[in-house]
């Protein structure tokens, strides 16, 4: 009997094309990054890609059209390490590794609607366990076959289909990144993002070599984990973008809002304690309805202004021969 069904298709050729990358690595066909064969080989989701698809297809009783609708039939990968990336219509992305610098190979077909990994992580969803978010594939690869769920963006923080993938696993997620500016101003964007939905902490490797930290035989990952949402006050507060006290008030209301009402409070309550002031945008939005009536313009064109800027409604009302705002 013929094999049709998608999600077999790519299950029993995953399984196929990593036993062949094994074979290759262990008869040395295939060489491995040195670090790389301490791991568990059959654990690390990278494969093989065979010399003869439709061989392999016909062994495995797959049909041709099936092949090719399930998305494996990419013949110009022959001989090639891949990471077989599923979209989220379940098709595959056959996404090839480069063997110089072992990242992936990117182009403009690359579909990152959802993470690399993805569905590995999503047969855990509800977990207490953590998942790892990598902003590499292949890093993400090797700290799934030393036993740990992770998942892998191909990008610098998640992009806007893959919030909606990420919200739905329902587990505690944890940032991997480098201690330098754009992969702060990264890490800032992951927690914006992501901490309406799930309990997110960042770990932050300081000497910049995240491969490394995970090829670490010491490796002890919740070790060094931080609240997301307290890296973020400390990076709104403190870092070095020529604002005052003020301004970065209004930065940390900002972000309060994005954050979603369980850890709001939270988030603000860290804030003050790093100098901000919670009601810097009342003010503000003052000065601007102030500014505005000014100009000329309308009480009620500027009440439309002010919301949009600052989320407060100035309402007034005449008493005698005074106005109260």
């Amino acid at each position: 009997m013929r094999t049709t069904n998608q999600s077999d298709i790519h299950s029993v050729l995953l399984q196929e094309c990593n036993s062949l990358l094994i074979d290759k690595v262990n008869k040395g066909n295939v060489a491995l990054p040195e670090p790389w064969y301490a791991l568990d080989l059959e654990s690390l989701p990278l494969c093989y890609y065979p010399d003869d698809i439709l061989d392999l297809a016909d062994e495995l009783k797959i049909e041709k059209d099936a092949l090719k609708r399930s998305g494996w039939y990419k013949p110009a990968n022959e001989g090639k390490i891949f990471i077989a990336w599923r979209k989220s219509d379940g098709t595959a992305q056959i996404s090839v590794i480069n063997s110089v610098e072992w990242q992936v190979e990117q182009n403009n077909r690359l579909n990152k609607s959802v993470p690399a990994f993805f569905y590995s992580a999503y047969s855990v969803k509800g977990s207490s366990e953590p998942i790892f978010v990598f902003q590499k594939a292949v890093d993400a690869a090797l700290m799934i076959s030393k036993g740990y769920t992770a998942v892998g963006l191909e990008a610098d923080y998640p992009m806007k289909k893959q919030i909606t993938a990420l919200s739905k696993l329902c587990c505690p997620l944890i940032f991997i990144c480098k201690n330098c500016p754009s992969d702060q101003q990264a890490m800032e964007k992951f927690v914006l993002s992501m901490a309406r939905y799930a309990d997110v902490s960042v770990i932050v490797i300081d000497d910049g070599n995240i491969r490394d930290w995970v090829l670490s035989e010491s490796i002890a990952p919740l070790r060094g984990k931080q609240s997301g949402i307290k890296q973020l006050a400390n990076r709104i507060m403190l870092k070095e973008n020529g604002k005052d006290i003020d301004a970065r008030s209004l930065d940390i209301m900002a972000a309060a809002a994005k954050l979603g009402p369980n850890c709001r409070d939270q988030f603000i309550n860290l804030a003050k304690e790093l100098g901000a002031k919670p009601n810097a945008h009342v003010s503000e939005s003052l000065r601007l309805y102030a500014d505005l009536i000014d100009a000329g313009m309308s009480s009620e064109e500027a009440k439309i202004i002010t919301t949009d800027k600052y989320g407060i409604t100035i309402f007034m009302r005449e008493i005698g021969n005074s106005t109260l705002i």
